[in-house]
């Protein structure tokens, strides 16, 4: 029996929760045993323990099984914590005691440590493991006993001496060890070392039989034989390398990318071993497992074992130790059947990655192990998964065949990334791995037929493929995987079959990147389906599909075997026809199949055979076919269906694109309702459909007027009602997208001028929205990504597009040519996305001076092999494979062709405009090349009528004629194709026009110089009928009236041109004339036309009044005028998309008939019909401001107000240039007739208008016309005619101006009107490129958006403000710019000014031309002169006038002295060219004297520091002021006094003259003739003789200093030597183009000083010594490289001689030096030609002594050329070349002459003693220099003011410049005149400096 205080601890320990109050009794109650048991003796005494023993033995017998059970809890909680942590401190207590007294038990050491051990067990329980840890090793402490050894941890087998219950003891304390130290995650190394120990250390004891144990461990029965050892072994393991194993898993990036051993890898060894006895034990426990049940083993190790044997591997490969002993446990667990799925596709995934990271470490060779074992386990899987399926076993009742179909697919990316691997490192394992992965493929679809191809392990396959055979050009050295598989028995054929299908796919997407071995492949395994799989005849389908992809192939090698393409395309045709015949239904897919082929045939064929008309047929099949397939109300839309209908789309897109490139619109209609049925069937807002075709601009045809196809609008309201009709509706459609909306409002509005007031609801106008910065705004983002997508690029094209439009219909033309040339790089940069041709590189041929020639220059040949791009083309072909997106934008190459054109034809027509024939002629024959190799009539058509234009202009009237004729027959061979009524009649009605120019012009040539004002001012790309320069187009049905007109001028040609080459140019026309002529003139020209297509919705043209509301400028007579300019206002009001169209129609209409009646107005004009004149003058005005163009007749009242209109200046006009030319026809007419006063009596108002208006209209023409260069020449010519008659005669006397006199409107004017096509020249522009690179490169025209017309440079050459009522302002600005020196402006007035000035000054008609003169500064009063001309000759002997025959002698004996050089041809050579040069010189003092006469000395430059000529002039002008009494003009007294030397007579001296500074001069003959009537008025006798002592007192005065004057000539008289007649022969001249040329060169040279940190000059100055020469580059002038060879070395010169530079040497040259001479042939254009100079940003001052190399060759009406004016352009401040062709010794000397006084010059550079005494007085008088604009100031100021900066070049402007040392130079030529006159300096005055690094 128990104690009472035993009973009740055992009692407490079994239910008190108090553990610590427990723990404190237990130990009183145990305290005599445990004081003994702690105490140190070592033995104590054996009677006392066994005492001891009997009396608490009972006790702690009862008390170990209590505790373990309360204390055995798995996780306890905090409250289970906190009660009973006390009874650990019990249990051990109690183990303490019994192991005390266990000497006196049986077995009693056992007894202990088993007891220990429980208290391991319930330490883990408890999650203590260190605990546990320390109290397991313990136990092996206490079985090691007394032995011990350095190491050892487990006791020696012997020590048990057969005990079984040891051993098992020993096992149980290791595991426990192991266990603590795997649960508890401990990071010390030392503790697994520890462990390895001990399970090496315990192996014996497992392996031992005789062992066995009855100890009761926590989760197993006692071992009893060797499998329970080795299952305690193996989950001993299991403790272990479950966390090592996840741990290595975890690091195996880590740890594979350690390359090299580290200090760690014996430890990782360590680990390698304990994972390999883990792998040992579980494959011989599964040795010893039965086949139905596997003991001892649990649901984890599913992924366990797998997880272990993986991280080995890891280890093995880091470590390079025992890798085939990984490799054989892994292929041993794929073998494994105990492996399940799980398993299986962790072993794959991990391998997988493994490899992964080994290759991209660059470890090849480990990587293809692992790879290896991946690919093997990945299919071993999907084998299982099989097996699975085949026998229906239920754990794949989970498994669907989307699983596995995933699965696949996953084995199959894996395997290609093996063949990958395996391919790099040159493994030739390759095809035996493909084999083996589709043979597993082909056995798994056989099974699931739904299964997808292998197409990841084919791609790669097809990749190495490419690879192994890049380089090679054998057809059959690449296998197919059909011939692999051949010989395959597990491989079906519909298995083979579906393979090469998926081959083919893999080829055809690695075509990019080996295009000719892919197409190849393609082809082979195309004709291995077709010769096998598809040749059975149940499968007409397959084969006819595979017959179109043959069709692809062959497509996408190029455009040369386009007809094999299309037999592909017909044999497919043919076998679906046939198909179809037989088989009554046919599915939507293979109907679809069979419309695709139609449409890809007539795509092919248009690249193959443009001109067939079997396109069109196909075309038709292809639509009846998708017409049956998409049925209107279908209620059944599946996948299929959706596949099929996008794909359509994409087809129908290039098909409608074709057809409106080519402008055949028959089909458009059939084509807008299949794409409508498209969208609604696959329920797709129509909004999002009317988008789409917007922003693609597939709503019209090419070159049409109108942007939205009627048929369109029709058959979209048939499915969204009337609401479709209106603007807000398709605003609302195009609300998603900013460009598109931006670009319909634009489109909409682009001819509307700004008259928006009358709305009344403004902010609801769309107007507003279009500004040129929003556009500019949203083009600009439309294009800021890199790259810029393509429909961004084609969306920001149209933009730029339009927005040219609107500024060339008000006029803007450089601003336009700024959009333009944006929107043509745009649109280039997606042509070459498209398309892809060549270019025939051109032979410039240079004639003898080293000019190029006219026809070699401009011939562009247009790009060769022109095609869609191979990638653009197949994508076409992809029908059947994948379905578009019906909401996207997609662009066909039709589309883009399409816009590229227009481009060209926008761009050539604008430049064409502007007068820049050259770049106009480049960009029009490229385009019509195109157009021609595509056979696109309208285009074609279109660009021949523009060019014959442009030649007419030329006067190359063959060539003109040519074109013009070419153009008549396209549009008659294709007016079956041509199916838009009103495009083809307004097409045709222009090119009836044009040929009407084009034979008057040309019998006329010799009579009257330039075009007609008409022809200029209307010449737009819509007057031929561009697309968005449509404005020409006609939109009226009437327009066919058109034919009625034009035949008729036809028939009058012959008796006009009759008429106009009579040799009396009588004033009246035979009978038939007058007949033919009436029918124009009798007001029924513009009637014949009849209303436009205002016709059909004419609602509000046909009102009666404008809209009240309206409180315009323009004030409209309700319901009688009609106003044309309120006719916006209305539309926009009335929403109605039709009447905005309407409106565009009109637009062109008009605009087509203004010419046509312009050009019957000239007619008239040739037979002085002024009556029928001015009845079609009427006309026109009424077109441009009536809203009904074509009243016949009008109350005079009426006709009032259309003058009225006509006059007043509109804003945003959109007939700004028409109106001009009205203006100035006016203004002409009014002139002719101003002495008739006939005709201002019976005649209309037009013969009543005021002088004063005529002024007003003229000056209103001068600023619309701003931008067209003939018509603004025109206009200013008359102006400055009315100003200068105005001032010389009361008869035309106008009303004064306060700030401005009448010669300085004159002479504004006159300037005005030379140089007009030059000023365009120095905007920026596509300098430095060929006339064909300019179309290749598409960053040609970078940044033109920019806009010139925005730049300083354009402000410097406008000529007009842009409004009439700045003009006066601006004319004062004008002058306030000017230079202080002299700019001398001369022209000749020839033609019909001869008979206009000698009716207005009534004349006698001896009068051959009229010379005006002006000469202006900005010091004083302009002088403005007109004189009459006799021809030169007249006065010169025969003997002494040039002849042809002098000029043949000289050829003649220079071709006798290269073959036959004596002294006697010598002699005569030399005879012959000094009479030649005498000749001239005579003809030049002829010229002199009978053009200019007494007016020679206003020629003269301004006098230079002569005090005597300030003070007589000072005394005279006092004089004439009060004892004269007369208002004298100062400056032109002045200039007559500084000419004193020179006779003076007393025309120079008339009232006028003195008062005015004007004069017009009168033959000798007529002198005495109305003398009053022409404004000459005697002075009074006293002031004449004030004048004559004055002129006397200075006439002895020695040689006067001048200041140098600048020519602008215009270009009838360019051509003279002005410099070397007798008084200008040693005045210093300078040439230039224009006054704004002018402003220019000053204007670039003060930036470029300021730019250098150097003060700025009045003019720009140049250091000789900088010099870069190019001296004989021909090698056949050795004198001359004789001469100046050593010479230029002795200078330190740079430079080459005797050798042809490179170009990039000579731009280099020019732009790094101050001078560039050239001596050589020609111009040196063969070197570097002059859009290459034009290119340069600063260019050097030149000097050309080659033959002509200053000559200026004509284009008729168009900008002249020569290499001189681009090195202006360029910014050379100054270039002295020749005018013809000289003589290479006497220009030497010349040369030598001007190079040797510059030299000499710079050498005498000192301090001036003027600029000295300047800045005393200016510092006298506090005045500082001021930095400013040095055109603003006067010469001396400037010239003080560099003087007072103290240049640091040590230049002083008082010197001589440059030109001044040429007139002194000729005289050093043999023959002064011949050779000496020739050279001519352009540019302007320009000093001499000395450089300080010089």
């Amino acid at each position: 029996m128990a104690t009472t205080t035993e009973s009740s601890l055992l009692s407490d320990l079994q239910t008190s929760d108090d553990s610590k109050g427990i723990h404190s009794l237990v130990s009183d109650y145990l305290h005599p045993i445990s004081t003994l048991a702690n105490s140190k003796k070592k033995k104590p005494d054996q009677a006392a323990v066994r005492s001891l023993a009997k009396q608490f033995l009972s006790f702690l017998s009862k008390s170990f099984p209590i505790i373990y059970k309360r204390i055995y809890i798995q996780n306890p909680n905090q409250q289970q914590h906190a009660s009973l942590s006390y009874f650990f401190e019990t249990y051990r207590l109690c183990i303490t005691c019994l192991e005390f007294v266990s000497s006196q038990l049986a077995g009693g050491a056992h007894l202990v440590q088993i007891q220990r051990l429980k208290l391991v067990y319930c330490l883990q329980s408890w999650g203590r493991y260190d605990e546990a840890e320390s109290e397991a090793l313990r136990v092996l402490e206490r079985l090691r006993g007394e032995v011990k050894s350095k190491g050892k941890f487990v006791p020696g087998i012997d020590i048990a001496g057969g005990d079984s219950k040891f051993g098992s003891i020993v096992v149980e304390a290791v595991a426990s060890v192991v266990k603590s130290v795997a649960m508890g995650h401990c990071k010390d190394s030392g503790k697994y070392e520890r462990v390895l120990a001990l399970l090496e250390q315990v192996r014996p004891w497992c392996s031992d039989p005789s062992i066995a144990s009855d100890v009761e461990c926590k989760n197993s029965l006692p071992c009893k034989d060797k499998k329970a050892c080795l299952v305690m072994y193996y989950n001993t393991l299991k403790f272990l390398c479950q966390p090592l194993a996840e741990l290595v898993n975890s690091e195996k990036k880590r740890i594979l990318a350690e390359t090299e051993a580290s200090s760690d890898s014996s430890s990782l060894c360590i680990i390698q071993d304990a994972f390999y006895q883990f792998c040992d034990s579980f494959f011989s426990l599964e040795s010893c497992a039965s086949e139905t049940k596997r003991e001892g083993f649990d649901d984890g190790e599913e992924v366990l074992v797998p997880s272990i044997i993986v991280a080995g591997f890891i280890l093995s490969t880091c470590t390079k130790c025992k890798i085939p002993k990984s490799v054989c446990y892994i292929k041993q667990i794929i073998g494994s059947g105990r492996i399940q799925s799980q398993g299986l596709k962790y072993v794959y995934v991990s391998l997988y990655n493994i490899g992964v990271l080994m290759y991209r470490s660059k470890q090849i060779k480990e990587a293809l192990k692992a790879l290896k074992l991946s690919h093997r386990a990945s299919w071993t899987n999907i084998q299982l998964l099989r097996e699975m399926f085949i026998h229906k076993k239920s754990s794949a009742d989970h498994l669907s065949e989307d699983v596995v179909r995933d699965l696949v697919t996953d084995a199959c990316t894996r395997s290609a990334f093996l063949l990958e691997v395996l391919h790099a490192c040159g493994n030739l394992k390759v095809e035996k791995i493909i084999v083996e992965s589709l043979e597993n493929w082909s056995a798994l679809e056989n099974l699931f037929r739904q299964l997808s191809g292998p197409m990841p392990l084919i791609k790669q396959w097809v990749k190495i493929q490419c690879k192994l055979h890049k380089n090679k050009d054998l057809e059959d050295s690449a296998p197919t995987l059909c011939c692999m598989l051949l010989s395959s028995a597990e491989v079906s054929k519909m298995a083979i079959c579906k393979i090469l299908e998926q081959e083919l796919l893999a080829y055809q997407e690695m075509t990019h990147g080996y295009p000719d071995f892919c197409q190849r492949m393609q082809i082979k395994v195309i004709n291995l389906l077709l010769q096998d799989a598809y040749a059975i005849e149940d499968s007409p389908l397959l084969k006819a599909r595979m017959l179109i992809r043959k069709g692809r192939t062959i497509r996408a090698n190029g455009i040369e075997a386009l007809k094999d393409c299309i037999w592909c395309l017909s044999e497919a045709i043919s076998i679906m026809k046939n198909f179809y015949s037989e088989t009554s239904i046919a599915g939507t897919p293979a109907c679809h199949q069979l419309a695709a082929a139609y449409c890809l045939l007539a795509l092919c064929t248009q690249e193959a055979e443009p001109n067939s008309e079997q396109l069109y047929q196909d075309i038709y099949a292809a639509l009846d076919l998708w017409l049956s397939i998409f049925i209107p109300d279908s209620c059944f839309v599946d996948d299929e269906f959706k596949m099929v209908s996008g794909n359509t789309l994409q087809l129908l897109y290039n098909v409608l694109d074709l057809l409106s490139v080519k402008g055949y619109t028959k089909l458009h209609s059939s084509i807008y309702k299949l794409i409508i049925r498209i969208y609604k069937l696959n329920n797709v807002e129509l909004g999002i459909c009317v988008a789409n075709l917007w922003e693609c601009r597939r709503l019209s045809h090419a070159l049409c007027v109108s942007p939205v196809n009627e048929s369109f609008i029709t058959n979209l309201s048939e499915h969204c009602g009337g609401s479709s009709k209106s603007v807000d509706f398709w605003m609302h459609s195009l609300s998603g997208s900013q460009p598109g909306l931006l670009g319909f409002q634009q489109n909409l509005t682009c001819f509307f001028n700004n008259f928006n007031h009358g709305l009344k609801n403004p902010e609801s106008d769309i107007q507003s929205a279009v500004s040129a910065n929003n556009v500019n705004l949203v083009a600009s983002e439309l294009i800021a990504s890199d790259p810029v997508r393509s429909h961004s690029l084609f969306l920001a094209g149209y933009l730029y597009y339009d927005l040219c439009e609107r500024q060339i219909c008000r006029g803007r033309l450089f601003e336009g040519l700024s959009y333009a040339k944006e929107a043509f790089r745009l649109r280039s940069q997606l042509f070459k996305r498209k398309f892809t041709f060549s270019i025939e590189a051109l032979v410039e041929k240079y004639n003898e001076s080293g000019e190029i020639g006219e026809i070699a220059q401009t011939a562009i040949n247009g790009p060769k092999t022109l095609q869609v791009h191979r990638i653009v083309a197949s994508e076409l072909w992809s029908f059947d494979s994948s379905s578009s997106n019906l909401c996207g934008c997609y662009l066909s190459p039709w589309n883009v062709l399409q816009c590229y054109i227009e481009s060209i034809l926008q761009v050539g027509c604008i430049n064409e405009m502007i007068g820049n024939g050259v770049e106009a002629e480049s960009f029009l024959l490229w385009g019509k090349s195109i157009s021609c190799s595509q056979n696109l009539p309208l285009f074609e058509a279109t660009f021949s009528s523009i060019l014959g234009k442009l030649y007419r202009k030329k006067r190359l009237w063959n060539f003109a004629e040519q074109e013009l004729q070419s153009a008549k027959r396209i549009l008659v061979d294709s007016s079956s194709h041509c199916s838009c009524i009103r495009c083809r009649l307004m097409l045709e009605a222009n090119l009836d026009q044009q040929l009407e120019s084009n034979v008057d012009l040309a019998v006329r040539n010799t009579i009257i110089n330039g075009e007609d004002v008409a022809g200029n001012a209307a010449t737009q790309p819509e007057a031929i009928g561009a697309r968005k320069g449509r404005k020409t187009k006609n939109v009226s049905k009437s327009v066919m009236k058109e034919q009625h007109v034009i035949p008729e001028r036809r028939s009058s040609r012959v008796t006009r041109s009759r008429f106009r080459s009579s040799q009396n140019q009588s004033t009246t026309c035979t009978g038939e004339a007058q007949i033919e002529i009436s029918k124009h003139s009798n007001g029924n020209v513009a009637s014949k036309l009849s209303d436009t297509c205002w016709e059909k919705d004419s609602s509000l043209l046909g009102k009666g009044s404008c809209m009240e509301e309206l409180t315009s400028e323009i004030a409209c007579f309700c319901n009688q005028t009609k106003c044309w300019h309120c006719l916006p206002a209305e539309i926009m009001k009335s929403g109605l998309l039709i009447y905005f169209i309407n409106m565009k129609w009109e637009y062109a209409h008009r605009k087509l008939l203004v010419r046509i009646l312009t050009g019957t107005g000239k007619c008239l004009g040739y037979g002085d019909q002024t009556h029928e004149i001015h009845e079609v003058v009427w006309q026109s005005i009424s077109v441009l401001v009536s809203r009904n163009a074509y009243t016949q007749t009008c109350s005079s009242a009426h006709r009032t107000f259309l003058l009225d209109l006509i006059g007043r200046e509109t804003v945003g006009d959109t007939f700004a240039i028409e109106r001009a030319a009205i203006l100035y026809r006016i203004g002409w007419m009014t002139l002719k007739g101003f002495h008739s006063k006939v005709a201002r009596i019976d005649c209309c108002d037009l013969s009543k208008v005021q002088l004063s208006k005529t002024v007003h209209w003229l000056k209103l023409a001068f600023v619309l016309s701003r931008e067209v260069p003939v018509l603004f020449q025109k206009v200013s010519r008359l102006l400055s005619a009315i100003y200068l008659l105005s001032a010389t005669s009361e008869h035309f006397a106008l009303p004064s101006c306060k700030e401005l006199s009448e010669s300085h409107w004159a002479s504004y004017f006159h300037q005005a009107s030379l140089g007009t096509h030059l000023n365009n020249q120095f905007f920026p522009s596509t300098s430095g490129r060929s006339n064909a690179q300019r179309f290749v490169d598409s960053g040609d025209l970078n940044g033109v958006v920019s806009s010139c017309a925005h730049t300083e440079t354009s402000t410097l050459l406008r000529l007009a403000p842009g409004s009439v009522n700045d003009l006066e302002q601006f004319v004062m600005n004008f002058y306030v710019g000017l230079p202080g020196t002299a700019i001398i402006c001369i022209s000749l007035l020839g033609h019909d000014y001869t008979n206009l000035l000698q009716e207005l000054l009534l004349y006698p008609s001896s009068i051959h031309a009229w010379l005006l003169l002006s000469r202006l500064n900005s010091k004083n009063q302009p002088v403005v002169l007109l004189l009459p001309l006799d021809s030169v000759l007249e006065e010169v002997s025969d003997d002494a006038a040039p002849n042809d025959d002098n000029a043949r002698a000289c050829q003649e004996l220079r071709q006798l002295m290269n073959s036959e050089d004596t002294k006697s041809t010598r002699s005569l050579w030399w005879m012959v060219r000094k009479k030649v040069d005498h000749q001239l010189g005579k003809l030049l003092s002829n010229l002199e004297d009978s053009w200019l006469g007494p007016w020679r000395h206003v020629l003269l430059g301004d006098c230079l520091d002569c005090r005597s000529l300030n003070t007589v002039h000072k005394k005279l002008v006092q004089d004439l002021k009060s004892k004269c009494k007369m208002d004298i003009n100062e400056s032109y007294l002045k200039l007559v006094l500084g000419a004193a030397k020179f006779d003076i007579e007393e025309a120079c001296l008339s009232l006028r003259c003195l008062r005015k500074g004007c004069y017009t001069g009168k033959l000798e003959h007529h002198e005495q003739e109305n003398s009053q009537t022409n404004g000459i008025d005697d002075v009074s006798a006293l002031a004449s003789q004030l004048i004559r002592e004055a002129v006397n007192e200075l006439h002895m005065e020695d040689a006067i200093c001048r200041e140098p004057i600048i020519l602008v000539l215009d270009l009838e008289v360019q051509m003279l030597p002005w410099e070397s007649i007798p008084i200008l022969r040693q005045q210093e001249v300078y040439r230039m183009p224009s006054v704004g040329s002018i402003s220019i060169i000053l204007e670039r040279s003060q930036r470029y000083h300021e730019l250098a940190c150097t003060n700025a000059a009045a003019f720009p100055l140049i250091d000789p010594l900088d010099a870069f020469y190019l001296l004989n580059p021909s090698g056949d002038l050795s004198s001359t490289q004789a001469e100046f060879e050593n010479w230029f070395r002795d200078q330190n010169f740079e430079g080459k001689a005797g050798t042809v530079p490179t170009a990039e040497e000579l731009a280099t040259a020019l732009k790094s030096h101050d001078l560039y001479l050239y001596f050589g042939h020609g111009s040196g254009e063969q070197y570097l030609s002059k859009d290459e100079i034009q290119g340069l940003e600063k260019c050097a001052a030149t000097v050309l002594m080659g033959c002509s190399s200053g000559s200026l060759r004509l284009n008729g009406c168009y900008v002249p050329r020569g290499v001189s004016l681009s090195y202006i352009q360029a910014g050379s401040p100054v270039t002295i070349a020749n005018l013809w062709e000289v003589t290479d010794k006497d220009i030497d000397r010349f040369g030598k002459a001007v190079l040797n006084a510059w030299l000499r010059e710079r050498m005498d550079l000192v301090d001036c003693s003027q600029c000295n005494q300047l800045v005393k007085e200016f510092e006298a008088m506090k005045i500082k220099g001021r930095k400013g604009n040095s055109r603003k100031k006067s010469a001396s100021s400037n010239l003080t003011e560099t003087a007072n900066s103290g240049s640091s070049t040590n230049a002083c402007e008082h010197r001589p410049t440059v030109g001044s040392f040429v007139g002194r130079a000729r005289e050093s030529c043999t023959l002064p005149f011949l050779n000496g006159a020739s050279p001519v300096c352009y540019g302007v005055p320009t000093g001499i400096m000395k450089k300080k690094d010089l």
